[in-house]
């Protein structure tokens, strides 16, 4: 397996998992793809299952590299959004029909959906780097356990 495809599903795991997608299939591959995107996702709402196909130019450089659990999450989020989507082309469907007006409400789901899935895919990256880099708090759950950064211990006051 390429270092590629490991961090991939390696980042899948940590994702689906928070993301709340334990109930999908979902399966990582490397490969080109028509558009040159970062990655592509296929779904099916009525399976639970989808097939993410990360390019291989995350391989070229460092920045790639980094720029991989971005795009992973990225793409999972297109998951989190399957059955919302869904909905919402088939009532586009039902009251606006196969015309014009519904072609138009079409592809503002599919740019809307691009759009949140980006925002979203860049703050919860960021978020979880910096919990990581950040002096963690004692007691809470969001952290990890306080024996790995243990509090300094206080000087005995000096007596007068």
């Amino acid at each position: 397996m390429s270092r590629l495809l490991d961090d991939s599903v390696r980042y899948t795991v940590k994702w689906q998992r928070r993301l709340g997608l334990a109930d999908w299939q979902v399966t990582v591959s490397v490969g080109k793809n028509k558009d040159h995107e970062g990655a592509v996702t296929t779904r099916s709402s009525q399976r639970r299952s989808a097939s993410i196909k990360v390019s291989p130019w995350h391989e070229k450089d460092e920045l790639s590299r980094a720029d991989l659990e971005q795009t992973i999450v990225h793409e999972l989020l297109h998951v989190k959004f399957t059955d919302v989507v869904v909905r919402a082309k088939d009532y586009i469907k039902h009251f606006a029909g196969e015309g014009c007006l519904g072609d138009n409400a079409r592809e503002e789901i599919v740019e809307l959906e691009e759009r949140l899935a980006d925002s979203l895919a860049l703050s919860l990256v960021r978020t979880d780097r910096m919990e990581w880099e950040m002096p963690h708090k004692s007691g809470s759950r969001a952290y990890p356990s306080t024996k790995a950064h243990p509090k300094p211990k206080k000087k005995p006051a000096k007596k007068k």
